[in-house]
């Protein structure tokens, strides 16, 4: 078999929006934990937990802010990392491997699966996509954080069988992902008349 390596990175298209959302987002965060810690600060100073009153309504009383300081520091921190998103899109002797790249620092593998699980491949859009996104007990992944506003000429659809399951893989890559793909699979996957 041939050794192949081949890597695309599908980069979101308006970085500088990107780049003020997940800073918008990363401050909003940050406020929500200073919040909580100024909040915690202020109830062992200044708060009298003795005296007239029920107990549990007095540690609701100061449990309750700093839950939902703490909750929403975490909410926000995790859309944070959904803010600036790259997709990388790897052959590897047979092999594709999907992983998304968060704020050019954190890489996730998405999954993997080798090129003998592929059972179609085309273009994003067309009439055999639309079947298959159709199909019941199948996974719709889309795999850019381009999709709405991406040209349509950039987009093809994978599917595969992984663990199992079905899924319709939607990508933004060019034209030599899918030919070093072919090299590995029977070109009877591809859909009538995708590259000819």
């Amino acid at each position: 078999m041939r050794e192949v390596f081949y890597e695309e990175c599908a980069k979101v298209k308006d970085e500088a929006k990107a780049r003020r959302k997940y800073v918008l987002l990363k401050s909003v965060s940050i406020v929500f934990y200073v919040l909580a810690a100024l909040w915690t600060i202020l109830v062992f100073y200044a708060y009298d937990f003795g005296g007239e009153g029920s107990l549990v309504l007095k540690i609701l009383f100061v449990a309750m802010p700093l839950v939902y300081f703490i909750f929403s520091g975490i909410i926000f921190g995790k859309f944070k990392n959904g803010a600036r998103v790259d997709y990388d899109y790897t052959i590897v002797s047979g092999t594709v491997r999907f992983s998304k790249v968060m704020n050019d620092v954190k890489r996730k593998h998405i999954t993997s699966f080798d090129c003998s699980a592929i059972e179609r491949i085309g273009k994003y859009g067309s009439d055999t996509f639309n079947r298959y996104s159709a199909m019941p007990n199948k996974k719709l992944d889309v795999l850019t954080s381009n999709f709405k506003t991406a040209d349509a000429e950039s987009l093809y659809y994978i599917v595969a069988n992984v663990s199992g399951i079905k899924h319709v893989f939607v990508l933004e890559c060019t034209e030599r992902f899918i030919i070093n793909i072919l090299t590995f699979v029977n070109r009877t996957v591809m859909e009538d008349g995708f590259l000819r």
